[in-house]
C-alpha cells in the first residue's frame, strides 16, 4: 500500500512513509533539506505551520474483517490534530499523540477501493485557539502546555523546534464480534518462603453479557477462572500463587527472569482468544521515610536495597516514527555494558514503544517513568482532563506491568517551577489559586489515581520534590542540583549536597568531531560559524563549559577548537565521574541518574553519547564509576580515606592511612 500526502488545498502529491512525520516525508521528495544539519533548522519552520493532508488510496479490507460485528479503524499513533475520513464518511478528529483512537467503520469500510484520508490541523493554530479562551494565564511555555503531543518538539535546550505533525504509529482494521480480548498482564504483589502472590489484569471490550472462561497459564502452572463480561470496556482482575518462582532482578543484582505466558478467554458461544506475553516476577518498593538526615529516597527489589546508577534519556530520536529495533537495543547495550540499572524516561518527550520496555526488562535496566508534563504549568479544564486521563490510563495499562517499571512521575520540574521560577508574579491571589487548582486535579489527583487503580507501582508527584532554592531540596525526595553548570557552581559543591537521590545533574561536553561537521559543513571548527552557533541551544552553554574547562585545564582557551573539544569532554568525564563516586559512597543517597544519556540532534549537550552513537569519554569512565565494586577516595577533616563500595552487600567502607576502618556514614 502506497500512502500520499500533500500541502492541504493544493494537488501536488507525494509518496510518504508511514509510519513518519511530514519533515521527513519532505525529505525523502527533495523539498526541504535535512532540518537536523547545519542552518536548516531555520529555513523548515513554515513546515509546522502549515495544514498536511495524508491519503491511502484504494486499499483493501480482509474478507475475515468483513466478517465481524464490530469493525474498526484503529489509529495507533496521530500527531497530532487530525480530521479522519474513510470514503468521504467523517469519523471524527484526534486530539493528542499519546492516545490510540478507534473509529467504527462497520458499513463504511468496502472490500477494495477504500480511501483513507488524515487531515492534520497546525498545533500551534490550535494552541493559540485554545489558550485564547483561558481565562486563567498559563506560566511556563503556554503555547506547547495546551498541546498534548511531545514537548520537546517546540525546543529544548538541547533540541531544535521542529513542530512536527505524522502518522507515527501503525494503522490497523480490527474486527471483533461480542468480545475483544485487548491486552492482560501481571504484577507481583508480595514474595514469601518460596512464594509469589500475583495479580493477573485482562482488559477487554464487550457489546453483551456472558460467561468467560480463561485459561492462563504461567510458564508452565495452570490457572483457570471465570467472569461474566459486563457490556462496555472493562478490566477483569484475578489473584494468583506461584510456587518457587524464579526472581527477575536488575541488572547486576541477579538474573532478569522472564516467564512465558499464555492467556486465553473462551466466550459461552465458543470464540476463543489467545495472547502470549513474557512477564517477570519481582516486587519495587519506594523507601521514603522519615531518617536521621530528613527523608530517605531508595529503592528495594525483591526486599533488597539497591543503589540506582543511570541516566536521564531524552527520545532517541528528534522526529518519531523512524526507530527500529537495532536503534534501541545498540543505545540500551550501552547503558547495561555501563552497569547501568536505571534510566528515567523524561517528561517532555514520548511514552516509549513496548520494544523499548521489553528490552529493559530483557538487560534488567528498571525504568522511572514520568508523565508527559515538563517545565511548564498545565490546563485542568475538564476536556484537557478528559484528554489526558485516556492517555494516562492507556498508557499505564500498556507499560505497567514490565518488570522493568519502577515508578510512575507526574512531571518533570513543574513544582519546583511554581515554586522558584518566579511564575507567581504579578499574578492575582485568585490567579494563583486557580493554576493551584489545576495543578493538583491534574498532579495530585487524577494521575496517582489512574496508577493506583491500575497497579501496586509507586507514585511520585513531581521530579524534584523541592528545587535547589530550597534547603530540604537535600535532605528529602529527589534533587536536580542545577547549581552545578546554571549556577556555575565548582564541581566541588558536590562533594558537600550529596541529596537522597540524585535524579539529575551534568556538565556540557563538545561531541565528536563528526558531529560537529553535521552541524557545520563548512567550518567545522569555527565557534562562530552559524551552523556551530544554532546547535548550541543553551544561552551560556559556550561560556559555562569555556569556565569549567579552564578550572581543569588553565591553557584550553590558546588551543585549537579540536583539542579544545577534547579537553571538555575530559572535563565532563573526571568531573561528573567523581560526583558519582561520592555519592554512591555516601550512606544517604539511593541513586545517581546524570544528565543526560544521548542526543537527538548533533549538539553541544550534557549527553554522554552523541548523535552518532559515539561515547564521550564520560560514558567510557562511567564504566568504571557505575562498576559493581568501586575503589575510590574521600576527604573528611583533612584526612585522606581510600573507598570501598560492594553493590552486592549495598555498604562502603573507608580506610585512612593509619589503617582504622569504618563503615561509611
Amino acid at each position: 500500500m502506497t500512502w500520499y500526502f500533500n500541502e492541504e488545498g493544493k494537488t501536488e502529491y507525494m509518496s510518504a512513509a508511514v509510519p513518519g512525520n511530514v519533515h521527513r516525508d519532505l525529505v525523502l521528495n527533495k523539498k526541504i533539506a535535512d532540518p537536523l544539519i547545519g542552518t536548516n533548522e531555520n529555513t523548515v519552520q513554515w513546515v509546522g505551520e502549515k495544514s498536511w493532508e495524508y491519503t491511502l488510496n484504494d486499499f483493501v479490507c480482509e474478507p475475515n474483517i468483513l466478517l465481524h460485528d464490530k469493525i474498526e479503524l484503529r489509529l495507533n499513533g496521530i500527531d497530532t490534530y487530525a480530521k479522519i475520513f474513510l470514503n468521504d464518511f467523517f469519523l471524527g478528529e484526534t486530539n493528542n499523540a499519546f492516545v490510540q483512537f478507534d473509529f467504527d467503520v462497520k458499513g463504511k469500510i468496502l472490500p477494495k477501493g477504500n480511501k483513507l484520508r488524515i487531515v492534520f490541523t497546525p498545533a500551534e493554530a490550535y494552541a493559540k485557539q485554545k489558550l485564547s479562551e483561558r481565562v486563567l494565564p498559563l506560566p511556563g511555555d503556554s503555547i506547547r502546555a495546551v498541546c498534548r503531543k511531545p514537548q520537546y518538539h517546540f525546543g529544548w535546550d538541547w533540541g531544535p523546534k521542529l513542530v512536527t505533525c505524522g502518522i507515527t504509529k501503525p494503522i490497523e482494521l480490527v474486527g471483533h464480534t461480542d468480545l475483544l480480548f485487548e491486552t492482560f498482564g501481571v504484577e507481583t504483589l508480595s514474595l514469601n518462603e518460596g512464594k509469589a502472590q500475583m495479580r493477573a489484569h485482562i482488559h477487554y471490550r464487550s457489546d453483551k453479557e456472558e460467561k468467560v472462561s480463561v485459561n492462563f497459564n504461567f510458564g508452565g502452572q495452570i490457572f483457570k477462572e471465570e467472569f461474566i463480561s459486563r457490556k462496555g470496556e472493562h478490566d477483569f482482575i484475578f489473584p494468583f500463587e506461584l510456587n518457587e518462582p524464579k526472581l527477575w532482578w536488575p541488572n547486576e543484582a541477579g538474573t532478569p527472569f522472564m516467564y512465558l505466558v499464555q492467556c486465553t478467554l473462551q466466550t459461552a458461544s465458543g470464540k476463543a482468544n489467545t495472547r502470549v506475553a513474557k512477564a517477570g516476577v519481582r516486587t519495587i518498593e519506594l523507601v521514603n521515610k522519615p531518617d536521621e538526615f530528613g527523608e530517605s529516597f531508595y529503592f528495594k527489589v525483591n526486599g533488597k536495597s539497591i543503589f540506582m546508577k543511570g541516566a536521564n534519556y531524552i527520545p532517541l530520536k528528534m522526529l518519531p516514527g523512524v526507530h527500529s529495533e537495532a536503534d534501541y537495543r545498540i543505545l540500551l547495550e550501552k547503558c547495561r555494558g555501563a552497569h547501568f540499572n536505571m534510566l528515567r524516561v523524561w517528561g517532555g518527550g514520548i511514552y516509549e514503544s513496548d520494544l523499548f520496555y521489553s528490552l529493559c526488562d530483557e538487560m534488567g535496566i528498571l525504568i522511572w517513568q514520568d508523565f508527559m508534563f515538563a517545565c511548564s504549568m498545565y490546563p485542568g479544564d475538564a476536556k484537557f482532563l478528559e484528554s489526558v486521563q485516556k492517555e494516562a490510563e492507556q498508557n499505564v495499562r500498556r507499560i505497567t506491568y514490565h518488570p522493568c517499571l519502577a515508578l510512575w512521575c507526574g512531571n518533570n520540574e513543574n513544582a519546583e517551577a511554581w515554586s522558584n521560577w518566579g511564575w507567581k508574579t504579578g499574578l492575582s491571589a485568585a490567579a494563583v489559586a486557580g493554576i493551584d487548582s489545576e495543578y493538583n486535579q491534574l498532579f495530585n489527583q487524577l494521575l496517582p489515581g489512574i496508577v493506583g487503580h491500575f497497579s501496586n507501582l509507586p507514585y511520585w508527584p513531581s521530579s524534584p520534590q523541592f528545587g535547589r532554592g530550597n534547603k530540604e531540596s537535600i535532605n528529602v525526595g529527589d534533587s536536580h542540583y542545577w547549581g552545578l553548570w546554571h549556577d556555575g557552581e565548582p564541581f566541588s559543591v558536590l562533594e558537600k549536597k550529596v541529596p537522597r537521590f540524585m535524579s539529575e545533574f551534568g556538565m556540557q561536553s563538545f561531541p565528536s568531531d563528526d558531529v560537529l561537521k553535521l552541524m557545520s559543513p563548512l567550518a567545522p571548527y569555527d565557534l562562530n560559524s552559524d551552523g556551530i552557533k544554532l546547535h548550541q541551544k543553551n544561552a551560556k552553554g559556550f561560556a559555562l563549559m569555556k569556565q569549567y574547562t579552564e578550572q581543569w585545564y588553565p591553557q584550553a582557551s590558546t588551543l585549537p577548537t579540536q583539542e579544545y573539544g577534547k579537553l571538555t569532554q575530559e572535563m565532563q568525564a573526571e568531573g561528573m565521574c567523581r560526583a558519582i563516586e561520592v555519592q554512591r559512597s555516601n550512606a544517604r543517597c539511593g541513586g545517581t541518574l546524570y544528565w543526560q544519556l544521548n542526543d537527538v540532534w548533533p549538539s553541544f549537550s550534557w549527553s554522554s553519547i552523541d548523535v552518532l552513537g559515539k561515547e564521550k569519554v564520560f560514558h567510557q569512565k562511567l564504566k568504571e564509576s557505575y562498576a559493581p565494586q568501586l575503589l575510590t577516595y574521600k576527604i573528611e577533616n583533612d584526612s585522606l580515606y581510600v573507598v570501598w563500595v560492594d553493590d552486592q552487600y549495598s555498604q562502603s567502607y573507608y580506610v585512612n592511612i593509619s589503617g582504622e576502618i569504618k563503615q561509611l556514614e
